[in-house]
């Protein structure tokens, strides 16, 4: 998924860099090579192609830096890109990488897309977290801080607690994070945690909504 602000950007399509001073992502690493610039100088280039083969970027390796970056041909890397601009033009250059460490037996594809759903994973829960910061109650803050930092949703989960926020109460709110939270195990469970709060408003919410009062 793409994440950009005017200036830079995180997993950008290549075709679509140029407008950036800078970009992160990961991408194939299919070459290395020397190409000779203006018809005088020889330059080292990495290519990267995107996750999917299609578009292709040539990265500049400048001076004697990144020399072992060869051993990654043919997999995966972490790279942060920058661009160079001049009267005649412009070129890109490769400031950072990190070779990809796959798990065992997990394939290329479904490596980068558990990668790029990790990224995603962050970027709601901070938003979803801002939110939170702006509840009224304490108490409810805290607790809704606390279930957000203490259980790991999913993606999927994430996308629905930050769909409903806006039209919940906070007390409704932190509801919804207790039943996802507990939604794979018995409402039993779910009560006990809630009697163990001590809270017997957020007790009577909880037994009201069940009840469909």
């Amino acid at each position: 998924m793409q994440h950009t602000n005017p200036k830079s950007a995180i997993q950008p399509k290549l075709e679509a860099v140029e407008n950036f001073v800078r970009f992160k992502g990961c991408y194939f690493l299919t070459q290395v090579k020397n190409v000779l610039s203006n018809n005088t100088t020889m330059e080292r280039v990495a290519v990267f192609q995107e996750i999917d083969g299609t578009d292709q970027l040539n990265v500049r390796l400048l001076g004697n830096h990144f020399l072992c970056l060869e051993k990654y041909i043919n997999d995966y890397v972490d790279i942060e890109v920058a661009i160079k601009r001049y009267k005649r033009g412009h070129f890109f250059y490769l400031a950072w990488y990190e070779p990809v460490i796959r798990k065992p037996n997990m394939q290329p594809l479904a490596y980068i897309l558990e990668e790029i759903a990790k990224e995603d994973i962050k970027n709601i829960t901070l938003k979803i977290e801002n939110q939170v910061s702006h509840i009224n109650t304490g108490k409810l803050r805290k607790l809704c801080m606390a279930m957000i930092k203490s259980y790991e949703y999913s993606l999927a989960e994430l996308k629905k607690i930050i769909r409903v926020q806006p039209e919940l109460s906070d007390l409704d709110f932190f509801l919804t994070l207790v039943e996802i939270r507990f939604s794979k195990d018995d409402i039993g469970v779910m009560g006990k945690f809630i009697i163990s709060l001590k809270d017997k408003t957020i007790y009577n919410a909880w037994e009201n909504k069940n009840l469909g009062i």
